[in-house]
C-alpha cells in the first residue's frame, strides 16, 4: 500500500492470532525495510510479491530496521540479510534477542516457566504454553546485527530522517520512529483498538514491564503525533482515543483484581479464573502476564502484598494502620 511518495506499507501474514504484520518500505536511497515478518515461506513469498509490485526484489534491500525483538517482526531478517547483504539495525535493548535468538529464547522460556509455576498454573497448562513457545521458536533465526539504535538516534533514508524513540514495555528494546512528515511508526506500542501485551518487556528485561509500557504510552501521547503507522492493523490518527482505551483497560483490570483480592488471598491463576474463566491456549500467556504486571504495580504501590505459601505466590490486600 502506498503511504507517501517513496514510503509503502507491506502487509505480511504471520500465522499467529494477531494476524498480519505491517512492514514499511522506504525506497531510499538506501532502500530500507522496517520489520520483516516471521520466518515462514508464506511470509517470504508475500514480501517478495509486494516488493515486485514496486519494481524491487529482496536483493535490493540495503537496510533493515527492527522495531523490537519479537518473531513476527524480525523473523525473516537473517533471510533478507543473506539474500541482499543488507545491514540489520536492532534496538539496543533487543539486540541480544535478535543476535542470539535460540539462547535468548531458552532463557525467556525458563524465566516464564519459573514465574508461571509460582502462579498456581497446572503443569499440563504450562506444558501447553511451552508448546506454543516451541512453535514460536521456529519462526526466526539468529541474525547478524550490523549496528544498534538507541533513543534519540537519527537514521537518514533519502530525504527523510527517522528519529528513534525508545518505548519499552512490549519488549525491553521496543522502538518507534518519527517518520516522514512527522508520522509515528509505532511498532507494537500503539495499535488501533488493541492493547498490546506487556510480558517481560521492561527496560531491564526481567520484570513484566507493564509500568514501563504505560510510561511509554504517556510519552508518545505527550509528543503530539497525529498520524500513526502501527505494526499491526490499519493506520490511525486519533492517538488520544487509542491511549484512552489503554488507560481505561488498565484501570478496569486493576479494579477487578482488587475486587477479587478483597474476598480472599489468591494466586495469579485464581485471579485469571475469576476474571476470564476458561481460556484458549493462545490467550493464557497474555492473560497471566497482564495480571502479573498489575500485581507487580499494586505491590510496588503498597496496595497489595505477596506471600509465599508452599512455593506459590499468594496476593492479598495490604492492610495499613491499626486493625
Amino acid at each position: 500500500m502506498h503511504v507517501r511518495e517513496g514510503f509503502h506499507r507491506i502487509e505480511i501474514p504471520t500465522c499467529l492470532p494477531i494476524g498480519e504484520v505491517n512492514a514499511y518500505l522506504f525506497e531510499g536511497p538506501p532502500p530500507t525495510l522496517i520489520d520483516t515478518g516471521p520466518k515462514t515461506q508464506e511470509a517470504y513469498e508475500a514480501l517478495t510479491k509486494e516488493l515486485r509490485k514496486l519494481g524491487l526484489s529482496i536483493k535490493d534491500i540495503s537496510r533493515v530496521l527492527i522495531t523490537h525483538g519479537h518473531v513476527d517482526h524480525h523473523g525473516l531478517a537473517d533471510v533478507v540479510r543473506r539474500d541482499s547483504r543488507a545491514e540489520i539495525i536492532a534496538p539496543v535493548g533487543d539486540a541480544e534477542t535478535v543476535r542470539n535468538f535460540r539462547e535468548a529464547y531458552r532463557h525467556k522460556r525458563k524465566a516464564t516457566a519459573d514465574t508461571f509455576l509460582k502462579t498456581g498454573v497446572p503443569p499440563e497448562t504450562l506444558e501447553l504454553v511451552e508448546g506454543f513457545f516451541e512453535y514460536l521458536a521456529t519462526l526466526s533465526d539468529a541474525t547478524t546485527i550490523s549496528s544498534t539504535v538507541r533513543d534519540g538516534d537519527v537514521i537518514d533514508v533519502g530525504q527523510c530522517k527517522l528519529k528513534a524513540i525508545h518505548t519499552p514495555g512490549h519488549s525491553p528494546g521496543s522502538t518507534c520512529y518519527r517518520g516522514p512528515e512527522g508520522c509515528l511508526i509505532s511498532g507494537d506500542t500503539l495499535i488501533k483498538d488493541l492493547v498490546p501485551v506487556a510480558a517481560f518487556g521492561s527496560a531491564e528485561g526481567e520484570s513484566i514491564g507493564l509500568s514501563d509500557y504505560m510510561a511509554s504510552v504517556d510519552k508518545l501521547e505527550r509528543l503530539g503525533f497525529t498520524d500513526v503507522k502501527p505494526g499491526h492493523r490499519a493506520e490511525f490518527r486519533d492517538i488520544p482515543a487509542c491511549t484512552a482505551l489503554i488507560h481505561s483497560q488498565f484501570e478496569s483490570r486493576q479494579s477487578s483484581i482488587m475486587e477479587v483480592l478483597r474476598n480472599e488471598p489468591s494466586t495469579a491463576c485464581d485471579i485469571i479464573d475469576r476474571l476470564y474463566g476458561m481460556l484458549p491456549i493462545q490467550d493464557i500467556f497474555p492473560a497471566l502476564t497482564e495480571v502479573l504486571g498489575h500485581l507487580e504495580i499494586l505491590t510496588a504501590e503498597g496496595k497489595v502484598r505477596c506471600e509465599d505459601k508452599g512455593g506459590l505466590a499468594y496476593y492479598s490486600i495490604a492492610r495499613t494502620g491499626p486493625v
